[in-house]
């Protein structure tokens, strides 16, 4: 036999002797399966399923100090008497994924008092686990829970009160209803001083530095300041009290020159941030003939240079009107009286790195589409907002009784011109400089228009003006605020218009009420809380009596 037919044949028989092994394996093992089946316990999981809790979008609303109550529904696939369970409500971080912050609770049921780390007006995530102890499967389920004091959300009413003083009520919103409390500064004793002081404006909005920016510990992220001829001063939001801390001299930088020896009174202070970032809180105040700006995102600004400065043009300040058209994240639009020209701030992002860009205004120069940003001509009557993004100016030739309403808006790239509409003929003896009051509904085409006791309403599309007062004021009475609140309020449509009775009573001679405009014909009539009536059928008449003059209002969100 060859070599080679002697390796053919070990390799065969190897080969044959390694299948041989492999099937016995494989036969031992099937057998051992075959012999262990059966073996093996194999039963249901008990599952369980939560119920009558709200989901995560549809959030329970309780007040601090006030109980939230749940009674969850467990349904348990093959009966509750099977196992034993463990409970636990947990509090979870406000971002998904969520993770436990603490144990609330370890009941079947939640009965849990709103305090401690709770108490803030904010939202919460909670979490209701039910672990199955004789399997170690635990079930969750996610849900939100709206805290809010009762007292801590709603329009703040700045009013006269006899002798020199001044009080503020506020028309709570909590859930579907409005509650009026009347003087709250009284009610929680607030030191705020008022005596001998005459109210000018309230203004709230979302700001970190509150109530004060140099004790971090004592932030409320909320912004209410109270303006008056003798300053300017905020007080705390959560429980309206007062520390001299709080002045608005503790944001302002201003040097002493600019100054000019006189004390700190902001005569006007308007916010631009619509949104609820307190770090994004930024203002304008308008003090001594000059604009100045308060700004903390990107680059943190406290009042200091004024901006109605010319670059470049040193420190002499050009004369600024008193009206300015913010916009959140652009800048603001003002009017250089000097040389009747309207001017820009601008805080775009490459903007607040420069500190003298951000102390200086520049005039507009963007296209003519309309009209001329700088038409010598032409003198600034008013100048508003619209909306956060959109203004509007109404302008008067110096030398005639010719008047228009000029419509802008304010964009990353600058300002932007969105039409001009000159005015019809006004009402025999009435000049556009008669009016007191300008109110431009933030989505229909309505102007309003009024003196201390008349109001006018103005199709834009036609400028066709038409006596609405009997819509508003009562007889005999007389306006002291027309405004729409279309920045915080929840319902931005809604007209708010102030009257007071000049032979009533001081202190109580006021009233308020807040009007929905009709789409199509622009009348006015009383606007209902809320707009729809509520399954239990609560709605009210959005109207109140009672107050002192009333000089100014805003919506309070927190």
């Amino acid at each position: 036999m060859s070599n080679a037919t002697t390796l053919l044949a070990k390799m065969t028989g190897f080969l044959s002797a390694a299948l041989r092994c492999l099937l016995l394996c494989a036969l031992l093992t099937a057998g051992a399966c075959i012999q262990d089946k059966g073996n093996y316990d194999y039963h249901d999981v008990n599952s369980i399923t939560i119920s009558d809790i709200n989901d995560v979008h549809e959030s329970y609303l309780v007040s601090v100090g006030e109980y939230l109550k749940i009674t969850p529904t467990l349904k348990f696939s093959l009966g509750e008497e099977r196992d034993t369970y463990r409970y636990e409500w947990r509090q979870m971080g406000n971002i998904a994924p969520y993770r436990s912050v603490r144990l609330l609770s370890t009941e079947r049921n939640l009965n849990l008092k709103i305090e401690g780390s709770m108490s803030y007006s904010q939202t919460y995530y909670l979490m209701y686990c039910v672990t199955n102890l004789t399997t170690g499967v635990r079930y969750d389920h996610v849900f939100k829970v709206t805290v809010q004091n009762k007292i801590s959300k709603g329009y703040v009413v700045l009013h006269e009160q006899a002798g020199s003083d001044f009080n503020i009520d506020l028309i709570a919103a909590y859930g579907d209803s409005l509650t009026r409390y009347a003087g709250v500064l009284d009610m929680f004793e607030s030191s705020l001083p008022r005596a001998g002081r005459k109210p000018l404006d309230v203004l709230c909005y979302y700001d970190y530095t509150a109530p004060t920016p140099y004790d971090p510990s004592n932030h409320l992220r909320y912004s209410l300041w109270v303006l008056t001829d003798k300053g300017a001063d905020r007080i705390k939001a959560e429980d309206y009290s007062y520390n001299p801390d709080y002045n608005i001299s503790k944001l302002s930088l201003i040097p002493a020159a600019v100054l000019g020896g006189k004390e700190l009174v902001a005569e006007k202070m308007v916010a631009t941030m619509p949104g609820e970032v307190p770090s994004n809180a930024r203002s304008y105040m308008y003090f001594n003939g000059c604009w100045f700006f308060f700004n903390l995102p990107i680059m943190p600004y406290f009042f200091n240079l004024p901006i109605n400065v010319l670059p470049g043009a040193g420190a002499t300040p050009y004369t600024v009107a008193p009206y300015i058209m913010p916009v959140s994240y652009y800048g603001a639009i003002m009017f250089d009286e000097d040389s009747r020209h309207f001017m820009l701030h601008q805080t775009n992002t490459e903007d607040m790195l420069n500190s003298s860009k951000i102390y200086s205004s520049q005039k507009i120069t963007s296209e003519k589409k309309y009209f001329a940003w700088g038409d010598s001509t032409y003198r600034l009557v008013y100048m508003g907002n619209r909306t956060w993004q959109t203004g509007f100016a109404v302008v008067k030739k110096a030398s005639t009784d010719s008047c228009a309403l000029l419509q802008m808006m304010l964009e990353k790239s600058g300002a932007v011109q969105l039409g001009k509409s000159n005015f019809q003929q006004l009402p025999a003896g009435l000049s556009v400089e008669d009016f007191k009051h300008f109110a431009y509904h933030p989505t229909l085409p309505y102007l309003y228009c009024a003196t201390e006791d008349k109001v006018y309403k103005i199709l834009v599309s036609t400028m066709a003006i038409t006596d609405v007062t009997e819509q508003v004021i009562p007889a005999g009475s007389k306006l002291s605020v027309l405004e729409f609140l279309f920045v915080r309020a929840p319902r931005p449509g809604l007209l708010a218009v102030a009257t007071y009775d000049p032979g009533g009573e001081a202190g109580s001679n006021g009233a308020l009420a807040f009007y929905a405009a009709e789409d199509g014909t622009g009348n006015l009539t009383l606007a209902p809380h809320p707009a729809q009536r509520t399954d239990n059928g609560y709605q009210v008449e959005m109207k109140w009596t009672g107050f002192g003059k009333i000089v100014a209002l805003d919506y309070k969100e927190q």
